[in-house]
């Protein structure tokens, strides 16, 4: 019979993914709390200070790896994977990867009673829909742009079939456009910022795109009330984001006007894979996650720029990828 862990005071969480952006904001949230956190990475964390948990370096990839503690899990929040929609049109088979470290997940789930999953996937999966605002039933595969899109949506539809069959508790978040602090990638406002501290010029792929833009500690608001209310989250999907949508242009308007950078915009025809216009509607997550997102883009920029003008090395690093 699965195990049944319902006492929060000692629960025991496993992250991958954990050394990235929202895996290192989970870690330091989760020093707040009475949870036990493991964590998995094939990268070392590049962030400097001291929280506890038991942490492996090690590939998903490798169906054969399997961790001592996996005995004493009780949730896994599968966060790791190859991002970049671009990335992985020009190289699919890292789309492939992002499926078998999803099955290896599960297995773990599968083999070991893990009881509660929960998956990080993305708005990409809606791809370009006559409308710009979409709910969580707004998925359908006629859509689907990218290889990377379709790598979480098979994801989404491996971790249904094993809660189908195994008897495990899962819910899908699906984020947008996360921002914020601990992103050492070349994503859209890191990389904005660092064209701007060198004053190279920002490139702008699509002028009409608009996108929903989520503050890390939004995201990491939205996980955790997975998490704590996961009776009732469990077997739905959720979109986790602001709600609100922002051109590209009006980003790197406003990035160039809070940094005095004289940096140029550039427009650029869009690129493949790439969708054009997204607002994800977030009334399902206010309802039964009671999630409200605090800032909006503007706000939210603050405390971003803020982080990163203060490591000059992370936008150098930015620039370099």
């Amino acid at each position: 019979m699965i195990k049944r862990n319902t006492d929060l005071s000692q629960h025991r969480i496993l992250i991958t993914g954990i050394n990235g952006m929202i895996g290192t904001a989970l870690r330091k949230r989760f020093q707040r709390t009475h949870f036990d956190v493991y964590g998995i990475d094939i990268e070392p964390s590049k962030w400097n200070f001291d929280t506890k948990a038991d942490v492996l370096e090690l590939d998903l990839c490798n169906p054969n790896v399997e961790p001592d503690f996996l005995g004493d899990i009780d949730s896994i929040i599968h966060a790791a994977a190859n991002a970049r929609v671009s990335k992985l049109v020009g190289n699919p088979e890292m789309a492939h990867e992002n499926i078998q470290m999803t099955r290896t997940v599960l297995e773990w789930a599968r083999k070991y009673n893990i009881p509660n999953v929960l998956f990080l996937s993305s708005r990409e999966v809606y791809g370009n829909q006559k409308q710009t605002i979409a709910a969580e039933e707004h998925v359908t595969l006629d859509t689907i742009e990218s290889p990377y899109a379709a790598s979480k949506l098979s994801a989404e539809a491996l971790l249904r079939s094993y809660a189908n069959c195994y008897d495990i508790n899962w819910s899908v978040l699906r984020l947008s456009n996360v921002y914020g602090r601990y992103d050492a990638k070349d994503r859209v406002v890191p990389l904005f910022l660092s064209n701007a501290y060198f004053g190279e010029p920002l490139k702008i792929y699509g002028d009409e795109k608009i996108l929903d833009f989520t503050y890390i500690e939004d995201v990491i608001q939205g996980i955790l009330k997975c998490i704590f209310e996961f009776p009732t989250a469990s077997g739905e999907v959720f979109n986790i984001a602001s709600g609100k949508g922002s051109s590209l242009r009006n980003l790197a308007e406003m990035l160039l006007s809070k940094t005095d950078s004289d940096s140029d915009i550039v427009v650029k025809s869009e690129r493949k894979g790439e969708v054009e216009r997204f607002v994800a509607d977030i009334t399902k997550a206010k309802k039964l996650l009671s999630y409200t997102p605090q800032m909006d883009l503007e706000t939210g920029l603050e405390p971003t720029i803020d982080w990163y003008m203060n490591r000059p090395s992370i936008l150098e690093g930015v620039q370099n990828r």
